[in-house]
């Protein structure tokens, strides 16, 4: 019950937010799948919370996430001051210009072109890999800006489709899956019309229906495959195409067990078992003091490219500490951004850096849609941010500097208006 009246009460404190930047509908929703799947959880096994990992304090863990949502959801709200972005759009009402389609095309195809082309720079310069990364996220601009132009052209549907199966199978051949990020900002770009208001007709909520449904596809099939897949091609030099038939044999001899894997999808979505494991010890006295948000706010701060000797922050020797639990080798687990506030400044003083980082997040996507742009490009930008701050399980860093790297990669591209001239949308 008190689930879905935060997640009720969150989307009724941000609704108007929501109409102008969908991306945060999409946050909320995988935030409170992330808290709520342990719930979900339970009930599949015909289990109380209290008798998993954590005991009496995974109920607790999901309270103070959902009271985090909330603080973060007020930060958000104050941040994004709603008259500002209004009064900036009933100046710019004639700017949601729809772009030429075949642009629109040329535009993705060259973004996922360049994607790739810095994702091998990443690897070549590691010391500049994150902002790299950043600078590739224009390349969501483009699929956000080629969704919204295809939901409005004819065989719409059928070509987003198309699209989403695309990426959805690259997405699903290298080590970690890439296609949710992809999908995430294709349902952005549905969830608006070309008022920049929220969607209601038959054919949007179709759309929705079809991305959300593939998806939910893509997702239960990595989780399937995932291990056999990730067995093989540490052992095997497999091209792309041997890779994708691999995967497409699974699907097509029937190799896959979808109610199991769907059980294992919502177990690998849940993510309060760490936070309660935290809060287990903190209770015992056995958690150490550790200034995760310092040490994060501190890695921003210092550039690699300028502090090539700056220390490297191990994800899974910090879940370690906190919560005792011993991983594998080569494997990365991070306990949360939330977890780490609560074990810097206690699960209730916690509220006053997450609230800074709502209202930061709120301010940078009023930023971009009250910049000189037009609409349908300023929307595609916010969707590019956001894109930065879907996981729950990230920790401080990666929630911060992925943030800013993000914002600050955005904020130079959406001035080159060469890029709005491709579009044929100044």
């Amino acid at each position: 019950m008190v689930s879905g009246l935060t997640v009720l009460f969150t989307g009724v404190l941000l609704r108007r937010e929501i109409n102008m930047a969908p991306p945060i509908f999409l946050f909320i929703s995988l935030y409170w799948s992330a808290v709520a799947g342990d719930i979900l959880v339970a009930d599949l096994d015909g289990a109380a919370l209290d008798s998993l990992d954590g005991g009496v304090y995974r109920a607790w863990a999901i309270y103070y996430s959902w009271i985090a949502l909330l603080v973060l959801a007020v930060g958000v709200k104050m941040g994004f001051g709603y008259r500002a972005v209004v009064v900036a759009r009933m100046r710019r009402v004639k700017q949601y210009a729809q772009p030429d389609l075949r642009r629109a095309w040329a535009a993705y195809g060259a973004t996922t072109i360049a994607a790739v082309a810095l994702g091998l720079a990443a690897r070549a310069v590691p010391s500049l890999a994150q902002p790299i990364t950043a600078i590739a996220a224009v390349r969501l601009v483009a699929l956000y800006i080629l969704a919204h132009c295809l939901k409005r052209s004819p065989n719409g549907l059928a070509l987003i489709a198309g699209v989403m199966l695309v990426e959805g199978a690259f997405g699903t051949i290298s080590y970690i899956a890439s296609f949710q990020i992809a999908f995430f900002t294709i349902i952005a770009a549905l969830l608006v019309n070309d008022g920049g208001r929220s969607s209601a007709r038959a054919s949007d909520m179709l759309a929705l229906t079809i991305a959300g449904a593939i998806l939910v596809f893509f997702a239960v099939v990595w989780t399937a495959v995932k291990p056999q897949f990730r067995e093989l091609i540490a052992v095997a030099d497999m091209p792309a195409s041997e890779r994708l038939s691999w995967v497409l044999g699974q699907i097509t001899e029937g190799r896959i067990d979808y109610g199991e894997a769907a059980k294992r999808l919502v177990e690998r979505v849940s993510y309060t078992k760490f936070f309660a494991l935290l809060l287990e010890r903190q209770a015992t006295g056995l958690a150490p003091d550790m200034h995760l948000w310092r040490d994060a706010l501190t890695n921003v701060l210092m550039p690699r490219v300028f502090f090539p000797d700056k220390a490297i922050l191990d994800d899974t020797a910090i879940t370690t500490m906190l919560t005792g639990v011993k991983f594998g080798s080569n494997t990365s687990v991070s306990i949360g951004y939330v977890a780490e506030a609560s074990a810097d400044f206690g699960p209730l003083v916690m509220s006053a850096p997450l609230a800074l980082l709502g209202f930061l997040w709120g301010r940078a996507t009023r930023f971009f849609l009250t910049a000189d742009v037009p609409m349908l490009v300023a929307s595609a930008f916010v969707a590019a941010v956001w894109s930065a701050l879907y996981k729950y399980e990230s920790n401080s860093a990666k929630i911060l500097g992925g943030f800013a790297l993000t914002f600050l990669a955005m904020f130079v591209v959406s001035r080159l208006r060469s890029l709005l001239k491709i579009l044929r949308i100044t």
